[in-house]
């Protein structure tokens, strides 16, 4: 699952540039900082290039998020599993 699959569902979106994508009627899965899960934005920003996440509400706030990696070793067995 992506990323943005884990963190939010979403209605539509367009290619900004080739890392970057904007999505529409945003309606967050998980809390993230201060924002709760259910709650809904106008659009959002997956920019991979320079690792952001930012939400807009209705009234124009925005909301921004820096995406860090994390690396965690998955057997080739659990990696297996995964495919099928």
């Amino acid at each position: 699952m992506r990323i943005e699959q884990e963190l939010f569902d979403w209605e539509g979106w367009d290619p900004v540039d080739e890392l970057v994508i904007q999505v529409y009627k945003v309606k967050l899965k998980q809390d993230l900082g201060p924002l709760k899960a259910g709650q809904t934005f106008v659009c959002a920003t997956l920019d991979f290039q320079r690792s952001v996440l930012e939400f807009w509400d209705s009234s124009n706030q925005s909301y921004k998020f820096t995406l860090q990696l994390n690396v965690t070793f998955v057997p080739k067995e659990d990696v297996n599993a995964q495919q099928e």
